[in-house]
């Protein structure tokens, strides 16, 4: 997070809009945002995303969660329903990961427990196994 940076985002998404273009975005869940998801869907909906992704945030480092982003499933859960339920209704498909299907209430197809084509610090793989 620095200065500035959520105005940058948001103009980017705008300029995405303009273009003939496949847009994914990639929430990460954490209680800095975890009230605010369903106004998340509201901002990107414009651009209309092929797919929204959110994910539970994993700490790489802060395994004791000393900063306070790991949200409870009693504060995440209440917004993250409201959340895929207006992505839904919008048309776009759904992703979550690292929050239990079991707790959610939602449909099979909105799980996606694969891990991302992407690289981490070899350290996280092994603490945290797709």
């Amino acid at each position: 997070r620095r200065r500035g940076g959520f105005d940058e985002a948001r103009r980017g998404l705008a300029n995405l809009g303009k273009r003939d273009v496949v847009v994914r975005t990639n929430t990460v869940l954490t209680t800095l945002n975890a009230h605010q998801l369903p106004e998340i869907v509201e901002t990107v909906r414009h651009i209309a995303p092929t797919r929204m992704e959110f994910w539970y945030y994993l700490p790489m480092e802060d395994y004791a969660d000393e900063r306070g982003l790991l949200p409870t499933m009693e504060v995440l859960i209440p917004p993250l329903k409201a959340a895929i339920g207006r992505a839904k209704a919008y048309g776009f498909g759904v992703a979550v990961k690292y929050v239990p299907q079991c707790l959610r209430g939602d449909p099979a197809s909105v799980v996606a427990t694969t891990p991302p084509a992407s690289s981490h610090v070899p350290h996280f793989r092994a603490a945290h196994p797709p």
